[in-house]
């Protein structure tokens, strides 16, 4: 069978959708590991702070972008418009999961971690701007 009898009409190859997925979220997760390891260095991070270690960005990563592939790949098979529709998703994803962070970097007190400053919550954020685009980016290739 050929690739474009794989295609649907809506621009998806849907033979390519588990391979496109899960390079999304490997691809995802390497960004924020590397990301995480040129912030290490320039800025001091709290040692304590339980969110800013290895396997705390590795899972979190891992959940919000696997099921980020999966909802595309579900609405590969539902929508004319997949590609249009999960950019719309992801943005509302991305602004919904950020406002814990922006309103704990606002008032760390409110979140009783220990070792939250607001710049540890800041830079939360900068993983899930890593995490949304690299993903969002590499599912959307692969999956043509």
């Amino acid at each position: 069978m050929s690739t474009i009898a794989k295609k649907v009409s809506n621009g998806v190859n849907r033979s390519k959708l588990p391979t496109a997925g899960l390079a999304s979220v490997a691809a995802a997760v390497a960004a924020n590991l590397l990301a995480f390891v040129i912030i290490r260095a320039l800025v001091d991070l709290p040692a304590g702070f339980m969110p800013l270690s290895v396997m705390s960005i590795t899972f979190f990563t891992i959940l919000g972008t696997g099921l980020g592939a999966l909802l595309f790949a579900w609405l590969a098979g539902r929508s004319a418009a997949p590609f249009r529709t999960y950019r719309t998703i992801a943005i509302v994803a991305f602004v919904v999961s950020i406002i814990p962070n922006v309103l704990a970097a606002l008032n760390p007190a409110m979140f009783p971690f220990p070792g939250g400053t607001a710049a540890a919550f800041l830079v939360l954020i900068l993983f899930h701007v890593v995490a949304a685009v690299v993903s969002v980016a590499v599912l959307f290739r692969l999956a043509r």
